[in-house]
């Protein structure tokens, strides 16, 4: 059992990263904004397979039947082996990370739908500016035309 506490302890690190990166997303600059995302995956997929060798240890112990349930956080505190006690714990202590990255992830929904407006109204800036740059030009371009024009009458 020790080894399943072992991989539960591994999620637990692993989640303690990935939320202290979601927070992270919350006040960053938008030039870091896909790094921390890729740091995320990358995190995900450790976690993915924690959980995969997890379950394994699950199917294969003696004990499937409680472990699944403590897992699942259906199985009644008193009927808690003692054994299998700091295992439950554990797997409760992952559920409240889960339940803090969920209102996180929220929060980080919101921060990116801000920063794609900022960003898309950047653009429109910039595209106004390209315009009046473009106006600007064509309307030099067309004074010197009729400069030359003026010039070219005052001969005659």
């Amino acid at each position: 059992m020790n080894s399943l506490l072992n991989l539960i302890n591994e999620k637990k690190v692993y989640l303690n990263d990935y939320e202290a990166l979601s927070y992270q997303l919350l006040n960053v600059d938008i030039e870091s904004v896909n790094e921390i995302l890729d740091q995320r995956e990358t995190i995900i997929k450790l976690i993915n397979k924690v959980d995969h060798r997890i379950n394994e240890f699950i199917d294969l112990s003696e004990f499937k039947k409680q472990l699944k349930e403590c897992k699942d956080k259906k199985i009644n505190p008193d009927e808690i082996h003692p054994y299998l006690y700091d295992i439950c714990e554990g797997f409760k202590s992952i559920q409240k990370i889960l339940i803090n990255i969920q209102q996180l992830e929220n929060r980080i929904i919101e921060r990116l739908e801000m920063l794609k407006s900022e960003l898309y109204s950047h653009l429109v800036q910039v595209e106004n500016v390209s315009k009046i740059k473009k106006y600007f030009e064509t309307y030099e371009t067309e004074m010197q035309d009729m400069n030359q024009m003026i010039l070219k009458s005052t001969k005659i």
